[in-house]
């Protein structure tokens, strides 16, 4: 793609905290796309390492990059702090300790306009760290699919997702911004932005390697902040029944797999009073909804014999 073809800006949001061994690596691959219209903006969300310097110093060899320094936050505050001045036509995530393809911009663009949609998303490949050595996922390739805001929706409500390797318009963000102080902050800023955008158009190839690694939020054992899972979830339901109320049973079955999915975590890793009180909030929750749970049409029946079992524990 010719830079004449690069009229429309990319704003890459990329939040960094205590990443110090792997930002490079980002960083890079990001001021070596193909696709030059970049505004590149770093968020180092507090950071105790060197991250922040490494974030100041590509700011000094490269004019696209923007540093913001901020008090630890979470993922979804350095999110949101890189979209209060973001200035591109498109908006884009990336995790710090994750990386992109050379072409990823070129091609997600190419999507925009070979489909004439206003979201464009593509392929992960997982790359498994075990201490610093690096092994790739399968490589793969699938057909080009377009979905529309109902579709996007009931994809999130079963199988979740998150904001990384697509492009969305700016203007359908708006002022929607992030939850902040919770895990899991995704799924309610996606929901209701898919709800927004008329069509998004998936890529069959396999653009940006999303790295796995032991001790990330992703991966880590058992923490409280996990119930903000199961919260959301109810959050979910509130906006599903106001703007697409036809995807109601799949907001309450993904609400009932949260509830399930974190009772179990509970009752397994957290023993004592803290554990106990949100046990007992997720039980009565159960106890209440055990019916509509026996009955899904959507959950399996792992689950249901689980919900069942956890309505009584």
């Amino acid at each position: 793609m010719s830079k004449n073809n690069q009229t429309q800006k990319i704003s890459v949001i990329v939040p960094c905290y205590n990443v110090e061994l792997y930002v490079k690596k980002c960083i890079e691959s990001i001021i070596r796309q193909t696709y030059k219209n970049l505004e590149i903006i770093l968020v180092d969300d507090g950071s105790t390492d060197s991250t922040g310097e490494i974030c100041d110093n590509y700011a000094k060899k490269d004019p696209r990059i923007t540093v913001i320094h901020k008090k630890n936050g979470g993922a979804a505050s350095a999110r949101n702090a890189g979209l209060d001045i973001a200035t591109g036509d498109y908006i884009n995530f990336i995790d710090s300790d994750d990386w992109i393809t050379t072409h990823t911009y070129e091609y997600l663009v190419h999507l925009l306009k070979k489909y004439n949609v206003r979201s464009s998303t593509a392929c992960c490949i997982r790359a498994y760290d075990n201490d610093g050595k690096i092994t790739i996922g399968q490589k793969n390739t699938v057909e080009d699919k377009i979905y529309d805001s109902n579709e996007m929706m009931k994809r999130l409500l079963t199988t979740g997702g998150g904001p990384v390797n697509t492009l969305f318009f700016r203007e359908d963000i708006g002022n929607l911004r992030y939850i902040e102080g919770v895990i899991n902050e995704d799924e309610p800023f996606l929901l209701e932005l898919y709800s927004r955008i008329p069509k998004l158009v998936f890529g069959g190839h396999q653009t940006y390697v999303y790295r796995k690694r032991s001790g990330s939020v992703t991966t880590s054992s058992f923490s409280k902040k996990n119930v903000d899972f199961y919260y959301n979830t109810a959050k979910n339901i509130e906006l599903v029944k106001k703007v697409r109320p036809e995807l109601l049973d799949y907001a309450k079955d993904r609400h009932y797999t949260a509830a399930i999915y974190c009772y179990a975590k509970l009752f397994f890793n957290l023993r004592g009073p803290e554990g106990d009180k949100y046990r007992k909030d997720i039980r009565k929750e159960l106890h209440r909804s055990r019916s509509e749970i026996v009955h899904s049409k959507n959950l399996s029946i792992t689950f249901k014999i689980l919900g069942f079992i956890f309505s009584f524990i």
